[in-house]
Parts: structure tokens; sequence; C-alpha cells
């Protein structure tokens, strides 16, 4: 076998071997961690319209204040997630997609005590769970999903009727739940 047709030859097993390690790890690249979980599911699909100039529309006139900007849409870590961009101002929207219903349990109550909770919790639905952060924002739940309405970075009246920020993070989740297919 000539010496550069054996190099090539070398060169395509080792990454053949390399592919099918990365494939078959299950892991999400973090080496930090010792213990592995499910690879989480990720929810480009169910959230592709969080971002589109549509629903841009629709949350323009729920909060009465058109954004400057909208970032675009990104995957990274299981999670889909674009910014509303408004003078001074952000709602930054996310998705991110859980293995199972438990696992995005544990991470909706993990980000109640992180970033606390309002007492008043809205009602969204049947089987969707949600509250209110004590800045702002919302979070909400359904099945494996969590759906984070960032609003923190708003004034606290924000809107055209000027609102609270956690009535205008409502109303974009709201907005945002007539159009989720969660998975």
């Amino acid at each position: 076998m000539p010496r550069a047709f054996r190099s090539v030859f070398v060169i395509g097993l080792l990454v053949v071997t390399a592919l099918s390690a990365c494939d078959s790890s299950g892991s999400s690249g973090s080496s930090a961690s010792t213990t592995s979980r499910p690879v989480s599911r990720d929810p480009a699909l169910r959230a592709r319209v969080f971002c589109n100039r549509s629903l841009q529309r629709e949350i323009t006139a729920s909060i009465g204040v058109a954004p400057t900007r909208v970032t675009k849409a990104r995957l990274a870590d299981h999670m889909y997630s674009c910014r509303y961009e408004f003078a001074g101002a952000t709602i930054a929207l996310s998705l991110k997609g859980f293995p199972d219903a438990t696992a995005a349990r544990h991470y909706f109550d993990e980000q109640a005590r992180l970033r606390g909770r309002r007492p008043e919790p809205p009602m969204l639905g049947e089987g969707m769970r949600a509250f209110v952060t004590t800045d702002g924002s919302m979070i909400v739940r359904k099945g494996a999903d969590i759906l984070d309405v960032d609003a923190h970075t708003l004034p606290p009246q924000f809107g055209d009727p000027p609102q609270d920020r956690a009535l205008v993070s409502l109303a974009v989740a709201v907005t945002i739940i007539g159009h989720w297919v969660p998975g």
C-alpha cells in the first residue's frame, strides 16, 4: 500500500472512530460534570415562531410598542432564544427542551428559587404551570418545555399604555402560548 494512501486511510479511520465516539457518548460536551444525563430535546421546531415577523407584530399589538430590533433566533444547549430590543430595554424569549416533564419541573422549581417568585400564580390554561419572578419576568412550564419571558431590563412601567413589567411579560407569554406547541 503506498505511503500517501495509507496516511489518508489512517486519518479517515480516526475521523470515523471519533465521530462514532461522539455520537454514542450521549454527552452534551460538558467535561465538568461527572454524572451523565439523557440529552435534552431541542425545541427549535416548536419555538421557531417566537421570533418570526408574524409573532413580532402580535407582540407589538399586545404591549403597544414595536421593538427596534429582534435578534436572530439561535439554538444553543437545547434552548431556542431571541431578544426583542426596545429603546433602552430588552425582552429575552427562550424555550428550553428537557428529556422529560420531571427534568423540566426540577428546572422550573430551581428558577423559582434562584430568581424569586411572586406569590400570585398566573392562570394560563390547563396543564401549564407558571410564575412571575420578583423582577417581573414570566416562567411557564408545559410538559417537558420551559418558556422564559425575561423582562428584567424593562422599566417598571412599559408599553402603550404603560403597564407594570409583570403585566407586559404576561401579555407576551399569553401571545406566545397561542402559537406554542409544547413537546
